[in-house]
């Protein structure tokens, strides 16, 4: 529980899972060959063999015009997203201090029992500890001890929950950006690179994160 922090920020580091491939159509109700027609031809010739009834058919390939199918691609670099993007900064600052001020709790009824514990066994040690005192009062120390455990759960859940949700909205809030705009971004596809994820190689030129970020953050002045 002390390391509450540590745990937020571990837990931020890995988030948005489902960012790592962001996949949008500019148009979605376009081809994605449209402008390049692929031609099928075909010649049938003669087999060699015997059997007059057989034929082989060769087929001839073509892309009319000379067009190479070509599918835009562009990548947001999610490290940058993660460190730079206002909301998730303040979002991420919001669930640390209400977790810390749950730990707080937590570990302020813990030392409360561990000094309620202390006091049992000095008047168990002094002889002035009845067995009717003793018995009543370890039923209280684990009775306190399971509320205690079942809330220290509590805690943990309450932060995968709100870090669950945090990726949630982030990951909305880009995609609505990226099909806001797709006709101005002109992009097929959208990957989510992050160091050591799937991506192992980007080209600089794809890069357009920034135009992203700005894009995030002017949609929050609105």
């Amino acid at each position: 529980m002390k390391n509450a922090s540590l745990i937020v920020n571990i837990t931020l580091a890995i988030a948005l899972g489902v960012l790592y491939i962001l996949h949008f159509s500019s148009n979605p109700n376009t081809s994605a060959t449209e402008g390049s027609e692929i031609v099928l031809q075909g010649n049938v010739e003669d087999s060699t063999s015997t059997d007059s009834s057989s034929v082989e058919f060769i087929p001839d390939f073509e892309v009319a015009n000379s067009k190479v199918l070509s599918f835009p691609i562009a990548y947001v670099n999610l490290d940058t997203i993660f460190e730079k993007y206002d909301l998730i900064k303040k979002r991420a600052a919001s669930i640390e201090r209400k977790h810390r001020q749950k730990v707080q709790v937590f570990e302020q009824e813990q030392k409360e029992l561990e000094e309620f514990y202390n006091q049992l066994m000095t008047s168990a040690n002094n002889g002035t500890l009845t067995p009717e005192q003793g018995a009543n009062g370890q039923q209280t120390v684990q009775a306190k001890y399971q509320q205690l455990a079942v809330k220290e759960q509590e805690i943990q859940n309450d932060l995968l929950k709100a870090q669950a949700q945090l990726d949630q909205d982030i990951s909305k809030n880009i995609t609505n950006y990226l099909k806001e705009y797709s006709e101005e971004l002109d992009y097929s596809y959208v990957l989510g690179y992050r160091y050591g994820g799937p991506v192992l190689y980007k080209h600089d030129s794809l890069d357009i994160t920034n135009q992203v970020l700005a894009g995030l953050h002017s949609q929050k002045k609105k």
